[in-house]
């Protein structure tokens, strides 16, 4: 049995996705930090690695142990994304850049 095609719908709003601009980049913060705060920021800055990235390599940028960024995030002082108990969290370099910036200033009160 032959079925005829239908002939596509038009798009409601008047516009396809290839005709949208593309987004504007985002224009860096004219914010100074204190020089303390960018020799901490400086390691995660220079992360040239793959992103996402687990609790060991966060760890490791953050010289704790990985229990300790775990416990963090659990504890939701740390930003990240748990995918699964046997695949755990995942992290970004702003994530942590965050992270060690709130620490800072409130250490810093």
């Amino acid at each position: 049995m032959r079925t005829a095609t239908r002939p596509r719908r038009p798009d409601p709003h008047g516009l396809a996705l290839a005709t949208l601009p593309p987004a504007p980049a985002p224009q860096p913060a004219s914010v100074v930090e204190p020089p303390g705060l960018t020799e901490i920021l400086a390691p995660l800055r220079a992360y040239g690695g793959p992103q996402p990235f687990g609790s060991r390599e966060a760890a490791e940028l953050l010289d704790v142990e990985p229990r300790t960024v775990t416990s963090w995030a659990t504890a939701r002082k740390l930003s990240g994304l748990k995918l699964a108990n046997n695949i755990g969290w995942r992290f970004t370099i702003r994530d942590l850049v965050e992270f060690l910036t709130k620490r800072y200033y409130a250490a810093r009160r």
